[in-house]
């Protein structure tokens, strides 16, 4: 049993008051002080001691309630009862959770008058939102996470409700809330229709769900409703409109969307769940690629729930050159998630829907040599770039288009025989969901398996479309839906008619796959799933097969984090994996990288040896003032005729000297601290404007003959002194 520490009438340690409505830590002693704000990151205000409290931290009654127990607070009489109520009503939260969490395989006693009854673990997690109100359902695919929010809000009666969806997901999410209640749909001019859009209603009674689909990006006067049903890709024009409190619950259906922040989409959230009394994510893979993710969707839901991100990132990982975060304990921050009821997950063992193992098979295809050679030249050329290109643009530039071309390259070279392939399954009579990336492959696809009469729900379609297409293929109307890799997420039904789909072409992220296999492998699949990988031994498939090693770990212990996973951690950034593949590929076809690294070197500027000259036989030990010798060195270059500038900006910084024709000089007399010449050095050679640098230096470290291309030389100064001595 947590109980709530006493406060005091008088305390040498320090006071907590209420001022209008913030509370604060005043008259703390200095000790005290410095402790509360490393453990609470609370602010100090210039020419203020007091302390602001950070009550928005969720759970921070609790923590604070501990802190006093190691340094005991006083409260004025008039503070002290209110201060005591937040504080027992943050422990009994916290026992609470304890209790939810230890009797989580308890029966549920939540009872609804639904259409379509919820499985006792649907029914917990409605208990789960109940308790937290800013949480994330995570059960893996297939459990029913849209039951679950749609009993939630009927529970609650926390209405309007915004539920947020992805664009191929808009009718589906509305036909959802017809399965479990009675519902019917307004339009924006008052009129009532059936959720399928077939038939007006007359105006329906107060035991109808109302639903409005909120259409487009500019915000209009929306008719009375009790759920608003949206697309991610109109929350950035609803922005000023969600901060007027107009939705007390919100659900983001397949929130992995809002993995990425700073987007427009994901600001508008923020927004949107801060002004709410409830917020659900409901997905089962949050996190696509890297650990960062699912902090950036949590703290979404419930702001600070993890601290900062940069406390976040010292207790949990560490940032990759390119700014990935790797999460060293994987298992273990996925049971904190559990623990604290950030997160509920269920997998489909532990809620015993016993559906049979999904069947992964890996087969190699052949590939067109001819269609894969015509775009050979190109890729050769961007993925010398990628490694050797002058300027770092150049280089991140060529990186996405040389994955870009390759990917590109490999899927239509192999389009005709997975086609081939897929033909063999269609031919027993079997639907198949054959899943792409490119238009061109599609396009080669269609036209193979044009007796197949093929759907696409690919990128390409109008929302309706995708709809029809769908409900072709459920019906059987035909047995071949192609499937753009990034559009399966969240759809459901197709496992009412199939159990094959063939990979004709890979993600980057395994939680993609993994996302359309649960298409099918779900409640109402009768068969065995196949999952079926048709890859090329040439091209980007392989290196790609090797890479969702990573992505994978990362992702299944912090979801799983009682299970074990046999790949080991590969931490190496994408971007560097992808100059990586680029050199692999440039040594398949027999490129020397020594000889393309010296295509893109740059020629010495004419002014190279004249500087060079100059620093070799000047008497430095006679000037040892760094900038007495910087004057003396523009003087006797100028009088030689090169055009020179002392000071130059380059890249943020200033380097000594730079000629007009980008020979950059830099002076060191004084000993520097070991790497940070070269860390200087590295900085100024990005900048377009030098070509060469050359370092005058006391005892130099040891520097790079080249970076970027261009040549870098080093001068020992004292054995240039001894040299003109001599």
């Amino acid at each position: 049993m947590l109980t709530a520490t006493p406060l005091l009438d008088d305390s040498p340690y320090g006071r907590i008051e209420k001022r209008a409505t913030k509370w604060y830590l005043a008259d703390a002693r200095p000790d005290v002080a410095m402790r509360f704000r490393r453990l609470f990151h609370a602010e100090l205000h210039p020419g203020r001691e007091d302390i602001p409290l950070p009550t928005s931290i969720p759970g921070f009654w609790t923590e604070l309630n501990w802190f006093m127990k190691r340094y005991p607070l006083c409260a004025a009489p008039e503070d002290r009862k209110a201060l005591e109520r937040l504080i027992t009503k943050d422990l009994e939260h916290a026992e609470a959770v304890l209790e939810f969490n230890t009797y989580i395989h308890k029966p549920a006693l939540l009872e609804l008058p639904l259409r379509m009854p919820l499985r006792e673990y649907q029914k917990k997690a409605v208990e789960a939102i109940a308790l937290q109100q800013h949480i994330l359902v995570a059960d893996d695919v297939g459990l029913g996470k849209t039951a679950v929010a749609i009993a939630s809000i009927l529970k609650e009666r926390r209405t309007p409700a915004l539920f947020v969806t992805m664009t191929q997901l808009f009718k589906q999410a509305v036909r959802e809330f017809a399965k479990f209640t009675a519902t019917a749909c307004i339009e924006r001019n008052g009129a009532y229709h059936d959720v399928d859009e077939t038939a007006a209603l007359p105006s329906p009674g107060s035991d109808v769900l109302i639903i409005h689909s909120i259409d487009g990006l500019l915000p209009y006067e929306l008719p009375p409703a009790d759920v608003y049903v949206m697309k991610y890709s109109c929350l950035r024009g609803w922005e000023d409109v969600f901060a007027r409190d107009v939705f007390r619950y919100v659900v983001f259906d397949e929130c992995q969307e809002l993995r990425r922040k700073g987007t427009g989409k994901y600001n508008a959230a923020r927004v949107a769940a801060k002004h709410a009394d409830f917020c659900v994510g409901l997905t089962a893979t949050p996190i696509y690629n890297y650990g960062d993710e699912v902090f950036n969707v949590l703290n979404l839901l419930k702001p600070r729930c993890l601290g900062t991100l940069k406390d976040f990132v010292a207790a949990w990982g560490e940032m990759t050159r390119f700014h990935k975060l790797i999460i060293h304990e994987p298992a273990a921050l996925g049971s904190v998630l559990r623990e604290q009821l950030l997160m509920i997950r269920r997998t489909k063992h532990e809620v015993g829907l016993e559906l049979p193992e999904v069947q992964h098979v890996i087969e190699y295809v052949d590939h067109d040599v001819q269609r894969f050679n015509a775009s050979l030249g190109e890729i050769l050329e961007l993925a010398k770039h990628t490694l050797f290109g002058f300027t770092s643009e150049d280089r991140m530039n060529s990186m996405g288009r040389f994955d870009t071309a390759l990917r590109h390259a490999t899927g239509v070279a192999k389009a005709h025989y997975v086609a081939a392939r897929t033909r063999i399954v269609l031919e027993s009579g079997q639907p198949v969901i054959l899943v792409g990336w490119h238009r061109d492959t599609y396009e080669i696809w269609k036209t193979v398996l044009a007796e197949y009469a093929p759907v696409l729900i690919t990128g390409s379609e109008s929302p309706q479309q995708k709809d029809a297409n769908k409900l072709a293929f459920i019906r059987g109307d035909t047995n071949l839906l192609i499937l753009s890799l990034r559009s399966g997420e969240g759809m459901d039904g197709l496992q009412e008619n199939c159990s094959i789909v063939v990979f004709g072409e890979l993600d980057w992220s395994p939680q993609i796959h993994h996302q359309i296999i649960g298409r099918l492998h779900r409640f109402g699949q009768q068969e065995s799933v196949l999952a079926l990988f048709l890859l090329s031994r040439e091209g980007s498939d392989p290196a790609v097969a090797e890479v969702l090693d990573l992505k994978s770990e990362q992702a299944f212990h912090i979801m799983n984090p009682e299970e074990r996973f046999a790949p080991e951690l590969d931490t190496r950034g994408g971007e560097k994996r992808l100059q990586e593949i680029a050199a692999e590929f440039l040594r398949r076809y027999e490129v020397d990288l020594d000889k393309a690294r010296a295509e893109f070197e740059m020629k010495e500027p004419d002014s190279y040896w004249s500087v060079l000259a100059a620093l070799e036989s000047f008497s430095w030990d006679r000037h040892p003032d760094e900038r007495r010798c910087q004057e003396l060195l523009h003087t006797w270059l100028t009088d030689l005729g090169v055009g020179v500038r002392r000071e130059a900006p380059v890249n943020g910084g200033l380097i000594d000297l730079l000629t007009e024709d980008g020979v950059g000089v830099e002076v060191k007399l004084s000993p520097t601290p070991r790497g940070a010449l070269v860390r200087q050095i590295r900085s100024y050679i990005q900048d377009d404007a030098i070509r060469a640098i050359i370092v005058a230096a006391v005892d130099p470290e040891e520097l790079p003959e080249r970076l970027y291309g261009k040549r870098i030389t080093a001068v020992n100064l004292r054995r240039a002194a001894r040299l003109s001595a001599g």
